[in-house]
């Protein structure tokens, strides 16, 4: 017996499956095989089987001519729920009849960019590489424990999800901790360091640290994108032939800090509460506002004290200033996050007249939109001969832009002072 594992479609375990079982324990005294992995059959977007004469077929080397074979492979396996097929769109062609787009894949080959250019970040800044190996140095840092422990939960998670064939899972967990943790956080949380032009046992520590988060990473995901991880992990500081060769990450329990995790995680709600008001006020870029924070937790406000540069730096903002409660502020973005109110002024930073004017049409906009949902929604006729999901949609719709109009009506309130 060659394997202990077999793959098949589900239309053939009567036919061929259950007869290799029972053909092998009458010949060989044993079963062929410990386990049997039935995979997702790749439908079209309607849910049909490809066709090539009906023109429904997808052919993979259009899909890696365009995007790779490691982003078809894994734009799959992320789809790829156990007992559910994939519905596949067909690739779009141009007017020359070239392949130039699939949607599904064109969002797994946005990954693949986004590792790639995340590995050449730290490529970059090896210096001379001296000294420089993938090791975790330990740190007290905030973001260093917490990138630490995230890691740990990362491996149990995708160790666990790949042993029980949970493969979506696995693709699903190692995409948003190398996009969201691993590149939206540890990188700019570690960037100042990081990218020093100064050689010091801190920087070479700090150099460390992120390529054994990026080194760990891409042995995770090597059994997802084989092709790019091994490219990547060549140009690593390295030990080993390759890196199918490389150990399995394994998890260790002394590495769990929920604390580090907790904090972390109220660090990172209020900089994208900040970085949300900045976006939806049209504040500009260069711009570095004033941000009040007013707390009545000691431990949330020694949290913020005690990571004020890292919070400005992030969050875009020239100064925190930290109470038990805000002071009255006329035309300043508010909210709430993590047990903290906070507050931008805004006077100065933008035309707050031209801006009340824009959200006040988008409000109308979305008002009349609200009202003829309602309209609909409020016909019997509508109700009971519309298809289910339409009439389901429409109610969707129409909570979603009340939740809107109310967001807007609060930011209008803001900006007039009230």
């Amino acid at each position: 017996y060659p394997t202990s594992v077999l793959t098949t479609a589900r239309d053939i375990i009567y036919l061929w499956v259950s007869r290799m079982i029972m053909s092998g324990l009458y010949f060989m005294h044993e079963i062929p095989f410990e386990d049997v992995y039935i995979y997702a059959t790749v439908l079209d977007e309607h849910g049909k089987r490809q066709s090539k004469s009906l023109g429904t077929g997808v052919d993979p080397l259009d899909v890696i001519k365009l995007y790779g074979a490691d982003a078809l492979r894994f734009g799959l396996l992320i789809r790829a729920a156990r007992g559910q097929d994939i519905r596949f769109a067909k690739v779009e062609r141009n007017e020359k009849k070239e392949p130039v787009r699939q949607k599904q894949v064109e969002e797994s080959r946005n990954f693949a960019n986004k590792i790639w250019n995340a590995s050449r970040f730290v490529l970059m800044n090896l210096g001379d590489a001296a000294g420089v190996a993938p090791r975790w140095v330990p740190s007290d840092a905030l973001g260093d424990r917490w990138i630490l422990a995230e890691m740990n939960s990362t491996i149990e998670q995708v160790t666990s999800a790949l042993s029980e064939y949970r493969l979506n899972e696995a693709a699903q967990t190692m995409y948003h901790f190398f996009w969201d943790s691993f590149c939206d956080w540890y990188i700019e949380l570690s960037k100042s360091l990081v990218a020093s032009r100064e050689d010091t046992d801190e920087t070479r520590a700090a150099r460390c640290r992120i390529v054994y988060v990026l080194e760990t990473s891409l042995r995770l995901l090597h059994p997802l994108m084989p092709h790019i991880t091994e490219e990547i992990w060549q140009r690593l500081p390295h030990e080993g032939e390759s890196i199918m060769l490389a150990s399995w990450p394994e998890s260790n329990h002394a590495r769990e800090d929920p604390e580090a995790r907790q904090q972390m995680e109220t660090l990172i709600a209020l900089i994208t509460s900040v970085r949300n008001i900045r976006s939806e006020l049209n504040v500009p870029p260069q711009s570095r506002p004033s941000l009040y924070v007013a707390t009545g937790d000691l431990a949330t406000g020694a949290l913020v004290s005690d990571n004020t540069e890292q919070i400005k730096r992030l969050a875009r903002v020239d100064q925190i200033l930290l109470s038990r409660t805000l002071p009255i502020l006329r035309s300043a973005a508010r909210g709430v996050v993590s047990g903290m109110e906070i507050a931008v002024p805004l006077e100065g930073l933008i035309d707050l007249d031209k801006e009340r004017e824009r959200i006040g049409k988008e409000m109308s906009r979305k008002e009349d939109e609200a009202r003829a949902l309602a309209s609909r929604l409020d016909n019997v006729s509508f109700v009971e001969r519309a298809p289910g999901n339409v009439v389901e949609e429409a109610r969707a719709r129409h909570e979603e832009l009340i939740g809107e109009i109310e967001k807007l009506r609060a930011t209008l309130s803001a900006l007039s002072g009230t």
